[in-house]
C-alpha cells in the first residue's frame, strides 16, 4: 500500500512538471518582452506566422516604423535589405547593428538587433 501511495504521488508531480513545461513552452513565456511597448511578443509572432513575407512591419511609434524577420541561418539582414531596398532605399553599408541607407538624397540609418536566436528587429526611421 505504501508503494502504490508513493508510485502515485510521484506520477502525480511527474503529470504537473510536464503540463507546466507544455504551458510555458506554448505561450512562450520564455521569450524576452518585445522592445515596442504597444505589441506584445504573442502579436509579433503571429503577424511573422501569418505572412507569407520573410520581412514583416509589426508597428510603429512617433519616430520609428518597426519590422521583424526570421534569421534563417544568418539571412536575416539580407532579408531586411532586399525588403527596404524594393521601397526605393539604396543599401549603402553596415556598421555593427546599423545598417545604412540613402533614401530621397538622405541618409537613413537602421537600427538592428536580434530578439531571441532566431528572429531580428529593425527599426526603421520615419521620414
Amino acid at each position: 500500500m505504501k508503494q502504490q501511495r508513493r508510485w502515485a504521488v510521484w506520477t502525480g508531480l511527474a503529470v504537473a512538471v510536464t503540463a507546466c513545461i507544455a504551458v510555458i513552452v506554448a505561450s512562450k513565456a520564455y521569450y524576452p518582452a518585445f522592445p515596442l511597448a504597444s505589441v506584445s511578443k504573442h502579436e509579433v509572432l503571429a503577424l511573422l506566422n501569418n505572412s507569407n513575407e520573410p520581412v514583416v512591419k509589426v508597428g510603429e511609434d512617433d519616430r520609428y516604423e518597426w519590422y521583424v524577420t526570421r534569421m534563417n541561418k544568418g539571412e536575416g539582414k539580407a532579408q531586411l535589405i532586399n525588403y527596404l531596398e524594393r521601397r526605393q532605399y539604396s543599401y549603402t553599408t553596415q556598421d555593427g547593428g546599423g545598417l545604412f541607407f540613402e533614401k530621397a538624397g538622405k541618409r537613413v540609418i537602421v537600427s538592428t538587433q536580434m530578439w531571441t536566436g532566431n528572429y531580428m528587429i529593425g527599426k526603421v526611421p520615419i521620414s
